[in-house]
């Protein structure tokens, strides 16, 4: 019996170092403690659901892993006693032991094909669907970042965000980008100088920050940098929730008919609604065809439209607020196009005048008292690259 508990525990810790040793950032847990989140929970410690996928993982495979070689064992003990008696009951025993590892794998696997499956077709709201997924089976899809805690997140690994720059439009307030009411359209810029400012929000927003690249297509679900996040993210410029809704109206008004031949999937009811909570996974049906509506030639060509809209927007509200300098002017876009004018204002109360890309570069990379009560505050160190990025383009393509 002894060397039966033996076995058993050589078997149970090799599949416990072969999990550890393969499970996503693990062996930074002791060193660096980092936080998720899953459906509307936050504050979650990271190493928590990955020890109960290491749990789960040790139920579905090794307990049946375990039945089978002590049934063996057992099996080939009674053959070489010669006795036909024990070969019996060994048989039966081995039968009966594969029974019950077939039961526990295939229960296993039921359950974690209908939380797959449920996890790819419902919204954000089912918060329960979400957290089983995400503590049964880890990965950083199903356990976003959380900046509660101490507000560490790792930057530099993300699996299916790979295309995005770091972050997206976490801290974006919709309501803010979508209007600005108190712009109009008195800026006017070169083509070549909104050309150029457009190349820098893509590049940011979904080009893996190098300067001229765009990724038309993409799709960042909610909650993949912040927990602002509630709705995805779409397009090159990164536009979010309600703004990416009207970036597929804008899509369908020009070509109802190349809109209606690639919505495979009823996007055409889900824009009639709100998508401030509109969350679907990028592999989905809709995700698809969101994709191929946003990637397809009239997607490209209003989505460079709308950024350029939305620039002139930017620049003559940054003039409004009494930034006459160009550069400074895009320093406060990019501000505000990545966390809405009212972070670009609160950034803008801290730099010195008079108004240029340094002195507001240097207010958005530096710490603030008030920065303690924010959530992935925009002059935070999430932020940081992509402000760099843009400050050092505006001397660099700016004419």
């Amino acid at each position: 019996m002894k060397n039966k508990y033996k076995i058993f525990m050589y078997i149970y810790f090799a599949i416990v170092s072969i999990i550890v040793l393969t499970t996503d950032s693990l062996s930074k847990a002791g060193t660096i403690l980092e936080y998720v989140g899953c459906g509307s929970a936050e504050g979650i410690p990271k190493p928590v659901p990955q020890l109960t996928t290491i749990g789960y993982t040790l139920l579905i495979v090794g307990t049946p892993l375990i039945l089978i070689i002590f049934s063996i064992v057992a099996m080939i003990k009674a053959i070489s006693a010669g006795k036909p008696d024990e070969i019996m009951k060994a048989r039966g025993k081995l039968i009966k032991k594969f029974i019950a590892a077939a039961i526990i794998f295939l229960t296993a696997t039921i359950v974690q094909f209908v939380i797959t499956r449920f996890a790819t077709t419902v919204t954000d709201e089912n918060d329960v669907i979400d957290c089983m997924n995400c503590f049964l089976f880890y990965n950083r899809e199903s356990c976003h970042p959380s900046e509660t805690g101490n507000g560490v997140t790792d930057k530099t690994t993300k699996p299916t965000y790979d295309n995005m720059a770091n972050p997206t439009t976490g801290n974006r307030d919709d309501k803010d980008n979508n209007s600005n009411n108190n712009s109009s359209s008195g800026n006017t810029q070169s083509s070549s100088n909104i050309e150029a400012i457009r190349k820098m929000f893509y590049a940011v927003e979904t080009g893996g920050q190098v300067y001229g690249q765009a990724r038309y297509d993409d799709i960042t679900e909610a909650y993949a940098a912040t927990v602002n996040e509630t709705a995805i993210t779409i397009g090159a410029g990164g536009w979010f929730a309600n703004e990416g809704r009207d970036l597929l109206i804008k899509i369908q008004n020009a070509d109802p008919e190349t809109f209606k031949k690639l919505d495979t999937a009823g996007i055409a009811e889900d824009i009639k609604g709100d998508w401030s909570k509109y969350n679907i996974r990028s592999g989905s049906e809709k995700g698809i065809a969101i994709k191929n509506i946003i990637g397809s030639d009239i997607g490209k060509k209003m989505q460079d439209e709308m950024m350029d809209e939305q620039i002139n927007k930017y620049l003559q509200t940054a003039k409004d607020a009494g930034i006459t300098d160009l550069g400074g002017q895009v320093m406060y876009a990019e501000i505000m196009h990545c966390g809405g004018k009212g972070a670009a204002d609160r950034i803008l109360g801290h730099a010195t005048t008079p108004y240029n890309a340094e002195s507001i570069y240097k207010a958005v990379t530096t710490s603030w008292p008030e920065d303690a009560n924010l959530n992935a505050p925009i002059n935070g160190s999430l932020y940081r690259s992509r402000h760099d990025k843009v400050y050092g383009w505006i001397n660099e393509y700016l004419k």
